[in-house]
């Protein structure tokens, strides 16, 4: 009978002992977990960019998607950059409102001096293309009367701003502005010097193009964020100043024929 009864009370010790133990390791076996499967920051690339190179909707590539993997691969589990093709009028308010994100590859001057800027990524300015066949190189009253001038819907075109056009032409997309001038279907056409440079080396029509000198000085392009994030611009100038961010930038950049649009050094 006593035996029974020790080996009761041991039984009830023995579980009492298993419970203390798991209400003392629990927390910690909870915690390793739930460290481990933080989630990363989803940090929005916006742009309002949805031609050649800069995005490529239809095959989900180009220049700004590269450059949100290369961050996100840099980031060591702290960002997921996710590209987002956006109307400006929307992404302005949501610079505006301090959402996480950032506008990919564009001049600052755009912008209100009240966003914080990263380092320079990238030289930029304005080229006229013309056909070879009839060369325009500047858009002087004199060179431009009477020519033809192809545009995109919506688009402001700073070195026209006190130019009388006497014909312009709107198109939709700035991808098959190139084919136009080629077949003299327009006289002159002005784009970002990125997206001429990135077509000069792709574009079936490129031999039959001019691509003229620089219209105005020359600006940079960066990300342009909302002050709330710091922390956001810390992380992408400290990519871009290691030689291994230098490195992927310009590789990256040599896939789209614009390595002689890069900022060096990176700082």
């Amino acid at each position: 009978m006593e035996s029974v009864i020790i080996r009761k009370y041991l039984k009830v010790g023995y579980e009492m002992l298993i419970r203390i133990f798991f209400i003392i390791l629990t927390p910690l076996f909870n915690f390793a977990p739930a460290h481990a499967a933080v989630k990363p920051d989803v940090v929005k690339l916006w742009t309002y960019y949805n031609f050649k190179p800069f995005l490529q909707p239809n095959e989900k590539q180009g220049l700004i998607i590269d450059l949100a993997e290369m961050l996100t691969a840099n980031s060591q589990g702290k960002f997921n950059f996710v590209v987002k093709y956006l109307p400006r009028k929307r992404i302005d308010m949501l610079l505006a409102s301090h959402q996480l994100g950032a506008v990919a590859l564009v001049n600052p001057q755009w912008f209100p001096d009240t966003f914080m800027v990263s380092s320079p990524l990238l030289k930029g300015s304005d080229i006229i293309i013309s056909s070879k066949h009839h060369i325009i190189n500047d858009v002087s009253k004199v060179n431009i009367k009477n020519q033809k001038f192809i545009g995109v819907v919506g688009h402001l075109y700073p070195a026209l701003l006190n130019v009388e056009l006497a014909h312009r032409q709107n198109i939709s997309s700035i991808d098959s502005l190139f084919k136009l001038i080629a077949k003299q279907r327009g006289d002159f056409a002005i784009v970002p010097s990125l997206v001429a440079a990135y077509h000069q080396s792709n574009d079936e029509y490129s031999a039959q193009l001019n691509f003229g000198p620089p219209l105005h000085q020359p600006y940079t392009r960066h990300l342009v964020m909302s002050k709330q994030h710091k922390g956001l611009k810390e992380f992408v100038n400290g990519i871009f100043s290691s030689v291994a961010g230098q490195q992927q930038w310009l590789a990256i950049l040599e896939r789209y024929h614009l390595t002689n649009l890069a900022v060096q050094p990176l700082h």
